[in-house]
């Protein structure tokens, strides 16, 4: 049942966004004769506005779509396989089966060791980069970013 659980949760969270950034910028255009000037001044929105998430699993199809692999597989690797085997070996280590030896115990618990600190770092940056981009820009009228419901997975 913990199984079908965490699997459900890796899931989620690897389908949802984790971050929803929203850009405004201007609406550039050559304006050629007072009748365009006069419409462009008349005009209700000169400005454009971009919003942008998305979750791991399209930041995949993204890189293989800029070819870009190494970078996708980095993705994958670090969204999908990484949580995974941790979850895995964790599950190994509580568990201690007959059919594993004191070695490969004691050498999944140095991986787990050893990788634990990544679970708590991605998090931080992420955090760091929302203040960094809500900084530049305290009333929110051009760049934002906010969290999505993705993080709490």
């Amino acid at each position: 049942l913990l199984f079908l659980a965490c699997a459900a949760c890796l899931i989620v969270g690897i389908s949802e966004p984790l971050i929803q950034t929203r850009v405004v910028y201007p609406q550039v255009q050559y304006l050629q004769g007072d009748a365009a000037v006069d419409q462009f001044r008349n005009a209700t929105h000169p400005w454009h506005e971009h919003m942008w998430s998305h979750s791991y699993s399209q930041l995949l199809t993204l890189h293989y779509e800029n070819h870009m692999p190494f970078s996708a597989m980095a993705a994958a690797y670090t969204s999908v396989l990484m949580p995974a085997l941790l979850f895995t070996y964790l599950i190994l280590v509580l568990v201690r089966p007959a059919f594993l030896s004191e070695e490969v115990i004691l050498g999944l618990k140095r991986w787990i060791v050893h990788k634990a600190p990544y679970r708590f770092v991605i998090p931080m940056v992420l955090m760091t980069t929302v203040s960094l981009v809500n900084l530049s820009d305290p009333g929110g009228a051009t760049f934002q970013a906010t969290f999505t419901r993705g993080i709490y997975y």
